[in-house]
């Protein structure tokens, strides 16, 4: 089965949130996805949640792995196991917006354009403590660096990952989707790294 966007969701003892996951990718007004979720020896209920949703729709490729091997490595097990053209990252506890695939890939039309970004919302658990609240919300995005722009350069991104140098202004996985080329041409992500 080939598709156009391949939703990867690594999953590690996420079943409190799981289900709102994938019912939000389910319910995307694009359809041509497949998702790839990949268990890494949950020991709580997310292997039965996922093999439930498998049951449910074809689109859902599940596996889980004999051994417990990391977040990294788990969630590149997820981009080996798909087959889409664009990639897009949900973790267990993501929830993406209705239209958010179809929005996405609007930037794919044009043809230079290897990855996307999309802003993103913060729903915190009531025991986050205030003060992490507080310091997540003064991060600096690149969205938010550049709020109209429909494309951003690769010199500005550079610029950009210069003056703000050890920060994550990419943002989290679920806010980038990315065409499988660049994994062709740079790899999985390295461990090491991570």
């Amino acid at each position: 089965m080939t598709c156009r966007v391949s939703v990867c969701v690594p999953v590690y003892n996420g079943g409190r949130y799981l289900e709102q996951t994938i019912d939000s990718i389910l319910n995307q007004t694009f359809s041509d996805f497949e998702i790839i979720i990949v268990d890494d020896c949950s020991t709580d209920d997310s292997v039965a949640i996922c093999r439930s949703y498998q049951h449910r729709d074809q689109r859902i490729q599940f596996y889980a792995n004999d051994k417990n091997i990391g977040l990294v490595e788990n969630l590149n097990k997820c981009f080996t196991q798909s087959k889409g053209e664009w990639i897009k990252p949900v973790f267990q506890d993501d929830y993406i917006e209705v239209n958010c695939l179809e929005k996405m890939l609007s930037v794919s039309k044009l043809s230079e354009v290897g990855i996307a970004l999309a802003g993103r919302r913060f729903i915190y658990a009531d025991n986050v403590p205030a003060e992490d609240v507080k310091k997540n919300e003064k991060r600096v995005f690149l969205p938010q660096l550049f709020p109209s722009a429909g494309y951003i350069s690769n010199i500005d991104i550079a610029s950009c990952l210069i003056s703000h140098f050890g920060e994550n202004i990419i943002g989290e996985p679920v806010s980038v989707i990315f065409h499988r080329s660049i994994i062709d041409e740079y790899g999985l992500f390295d461990k090491q790294l991570c």
